[in-house]
């Protein structure tokens, strides 16, 4: 698989920098340029592409290059058709803007997925997507505005019609408030799931959820 080879090597570039073995790059690094722009996966390509640009600025002092291979993520990105693949793409790319310090363009790509984002209208796709979100603005060190991404994302998962959908929506959405150190807010909605899971009657589906929601506590 071309993306795994990529990914692979990739990380063989990253370890040979950090341990002092950067003359050692430049095989492996003109391997994966060379073949990028054939990986079919937009997502997959981007994720590359983006890694190839970091690697070009930081191991190798070419910042021209590497803001090439980040204005191709964003073109890869809007080819993207899923809104949540092209939310998730602009996320991606807005992170290494991040750690190669491009904050107008990663302030910009957070701007355009946030803005891309409201064109949900499924309330578990709503939780998904803003619970994602919420995730990945944190990795970019914005912690209000994941707070308010979980909170839009907490909205949609009690708008899904469905007991168990519901419950299912709001333990996704507390495991990401957990892994984000809100050990309150997390317990708060496993309360609300395990209520949901205890009133439905499809009982070996409910135990499997409620087996799940207490493992989280």
């Amino acid at each position: 698989d071309l993306y795994e080879r990529c990914r692979i090597l990739n990380k063989a570039i990253y370890i040979y920098n950090g341990i002092g073995y950067g003359h050692r790059i430049d095989e492996p690094l003109k391997d994966v340029a060379r073949v990028v722009e054939e990986i079919e996966d937009l997502a997959n390509r981007i994720e590359i592409g983006a890694q190839l640009a970091e690697i070009y600025k930081k191991f190798m002092d070419k910042n021209s290059t590497s803001e090439l291979y980040l204005e191709d993520c964003e073109k890869w990105a809007a080819e993207i058709e899923s809104l949540d693949g092209g939310v998730r793409a602009l996320m991606v790319i807005a992170y290494y803007c991040h750690r190669l310090d491009y904050e107008e363009e990663r302030d910009r790509l957070v701007t355009a997925a946030l803005e891309k984002a409201t064109a949900v209208e499924d309330a578990r796709a709503q939780a998904d997507m803003y619970g994602e979100l919420g995730t990945r603005l944190l990795r970019l060190n914005r912690e209000d505005q994941a707070g308010e991404a979980f909170a839009i994302a907490e909205e949609g998962a009690n708008a899904v019609e469905e007991g168990l959908s519901r419950a299912y929506a709001l333990l996704d959405l507390a495991e990401r408030l957990k892994a984000s150190g809100d050990g309150t807010g997390s317990s708060r909605l496993l309360d609300v799931a395990e209520k949901i899971a205890e009133g439905e009657s499809e009982g070996a589906i409910s135990r499997e959820l409620l087996d799940k929601i207490r493992a989280q506590r």
